[in-house]
Order: structure tokens, then sequence, then C-alpha cells
């Protein structure tokens, strides 16, 4: 789990200090040459300043909104896998529980062999979903994956008809791979038939008369819940972010950088190189702030720490 500290300053785990320092140093080199020009020179390079607010103005603009947007859009991300977690809790929970099982030993097996089947999968979908989410495919052979639908035997098997199979057998990742139109080859579909599995568990255990009709009712509710919270987080990466808002806002602070020791110089002097050095600083860490946390689900450590939520 990250642990933020917010007493030491600066703080360079987590920041956005390395990524920012080149062009800082660069605007603030070039800062330099022009204050040297300016103050041992006639070349007096210098223009007025109402330009430059203008330009500042707008960049205050968008900034904040590329901010807000990026915000929201973070924390958006984690109430989706609140969700998803309260419900795969709760639905563990109560199948272990509250799904009865026979009083015949044989039977019996069977059926605490289908729940650890069916709690085992709610698993997988999470760290399935963690891997689609982080743009890494074929999730059958990661290793927080793998053994969630491939170390067990499922008395369930997925086709038309949710036909049910006995209990011996292969395991549950080569009934699924000799299933027709039924592939596991992207955490998509992964995903998709995890969630068909689950939903042909919740159809046998109440044809057979396993579970009460409250108890199939909050099972169903929880796994429509996550089926929303797969399409949700889905569209964080098959919804194509604007490019050109991102090369607006980095053409418009460059420029506004620029600008800058030409607006300052003939009233700070040799206090441009500082000022200068401060204010792109500041530009630069807000509009670098906005790119990082705006796709939350990669390894950088201001990203969701979707490892330690599977965990």
């Amino acid at each position: 789990m990250k642990i933020y500290n917010l007493y030491h300053f600066p703080c360079l785990r987590g920041s956005v200090i390395p990524w920012i320092l080149p062009s800082t140093l660069l605007v603030t080199v070039i800062a330099t040459i022009i204050t040297i020009l300016y103050e041992l020179t006639e070349v007096k390079l210098s223009i007025d300043g109402t330009f430059i607010n203008v330009i500042g103005i707008v960049i205050g603009l968008l900034l904040t909104y590329r901010i807000t947007v990026a915000s929201e859009r973070y924390w958006e991300a984690v109430n989706h896998w609140t969700v998803m977690t309260a419900s795969i809790r709760c639905m563990s929970r109560i199948i272990w529980i509250y799904v009865d099982e026979s009083e015949e030993t044989e039977e019996r097996t069977a059926d605490i062999l289908g729940k650890k089947a069916a709690i085992k999968l709610l698993l997988a979908f999470a760290k399935s979903t963690k891997h689609q989410l982080r743009g890494e495919e074929d999730p059958v052979n990661c290793n927080d994956v793998k053994p969630l639908i491939s170390n067990f035997r499922s008395f369930i098997s997925y086709d038309n008809n949710f036909r049910n199979v006995s209990n011996s057998g292969a395991g549950l990742s080569d009934r699924l791979f000799k299933q027709k139109n039924c592939t596991f080859d992207s955490s998509y579909k992964c995903n998709l038939n995890i969630l068909s599995y689950l939903f042909a568990y919740l159809q046998k255990i109440t044809k057979d008369g396993k579970a009460n009709e409250i108890t199939i009712s909050i099972l169903n509710e929880n796994l429509i819940k996550i089926n929303e919270c797969l399409s949700n987080l889905d569209k964080f990466i098959n919804t194509p972010k604007p490019i050109s808002y991102s090369i607006l806002i980095s053409q418009t602070v460059w420029i506004y950088c620029l600008l800058l020791p030409f607006q300052l110089i003939a009233n700070s002097g040799w206090a441009t190189i500082p000022l200068v050095f401060l204010m792109v600083f500041i530009l630069f860490s807000a509009y670098k702030t906005g790119l990082d946390i705006e796709d939350p689900f990669g390894y950088d450590f201001n990203d969701i720490d979707l490892d330690y939520i599977c965990r």
C-alpha cells in the first residue's frame, strides 16, 4: 500500500519534478541568455506585458479545466473499483455461507467445489480487469489469474444451454478453451466468460434449490453491479482522449513560458532568471499533473494501486 509523507519538501517520489525539470531548465537557460543580453549589451529584448497577461488568463483556464477533468476521471475510476470490490466480497460471503450443501458426501463435495470455483472466478474477474485496464492481453498466463481458473475442477460448463457436467474431468481452463466462441485470448473476453460462468452458477443453484429467492436476488444484483463496473471501466481504455486539446495546452504553455523573460526583463532585471524558473516550474507541474492522473491504471506512483486492491 502506498504511504504518502507530506512533510518532506521537496518530495521526489510520486512528484512530477523528474519529468518537468529538463524543460524548466531549458526555459531558464533561455531566460538567462536574454537577461545577459539585456543587462550587459545594447540588445534590449522586451515586450509589453498586456499580451502575455491575456495568454496567462487563457492558460489558467485551460490548466484548471484539464486538472479538474483528470481528477474527476481518477475518482470515478476509484468509485467503480470500490463498488466492484464491495460486490465481490458480498457475493463471496453469501455464496460460502448461504448456498446450501447436500447431505450426501459425494454431492456435498461437489457443492463445496462449486462454491470454491465461483469464489475463485470472482477473484479472477478482478485481477483480469486489472490487466485489461493496463492494456495487458492474455490474462490466462498471468501468475495471479492462471491459478484461479485452472487449478480447480468445475461442474459448470458454458455453452449455449449452460449444461451441467460431472465433477470429474478437465480443469476449468481446459473446458473454457475447448468451447466454441468461448476463449480467453484477451482480458475483455476473459471477463465476459467469467461473468457467463457466474451467471450459469446462479442458474444452477436456483434450479437445484440450493438457495432461497432472497439469496439469489442479492447475488444477481451484485453480479449485475460487477458487470456495470466492467462496462464503466472499459470506457477508460476504449474512449479516445481528445489529442487536439492536449496539443493546444502544450503549445500554449510553451509559448507563454518562452515569452515570460521578454515580459519580466524590463522591470525585474537579474531577478528575471529565478522568477522565470519559479513560474515555469509551476506551469509545467500543473500541466504534467493533469497528464499524470488522467490515466490512473498504470504502474506510476500516482496511479491507483490495483495490485493492492486485488490482494
